[in-house]
């Protein structure tokens, strides 16, 4: 990051890796917001890019901006429907937006579309999602 701080996917991921140690929680709000500006520059290059909408939403719903973060997702989702890494951040957006039954949509579509549910166990924004009786009884259903 220090050699580049210009790219918001960098900044994410640091944000991210501060969101989950306890004592750099309330940092890796300043950094989420680094990497939104960043990310919103990089859209007004590409303003289709479903990929910068995806993630600009990841951000927004991980610093409890709903509003925004729920429109970016649908824009994502709009412009690319089937692509499945869009989906995958669909399905953590929803859940931080506690949209259960919209992430619960999105990771059946997820799957439809080849997307591995070990990335969903493996993803920590997706561990009450998979506590959830509706997730458990499909889970066992469609993958025994």
């Amino acid at each position: 990051v220090r050699q580049n701080q210009n790219n918001y996917i960098l900044m994410g991921n640091l944000a991210d890796a501060y969101r989950l140690i306890p004592e750099y929680k309330e940092k890796s709000l300043a950094i989420y917001r680094q990497a939104i500006e960043l990310a919103e520059k990089a859209l007004i290059e590409k303003p289709e890019s479903a990929e910068i909408y995806s993630i600009l939403a990841l951000y927004q719903a991980r610093i409890k901006n709903r509003d925004q973060a729920g429109n970016l997702i649908e824009k994502a989702l709009e412009l690319a429907p089937n692509e499945t890494e869009i989906i995958r951040r669909s399905i953590m957006v929803f859940e931080l937006l506690k949209q259960r039954q919209k992430a619960l949509n999105a990771v059946e579509e997820y799957v439809i579309r080849y997307g591995s549910l070990e990335d969903i166990r493996r993803e920590p924004d997706l561990f009450d999602l998979q506590k959830d009786q509706r997730y458990k009884k499909w889970v066992e259903k469609k993958h025994p």
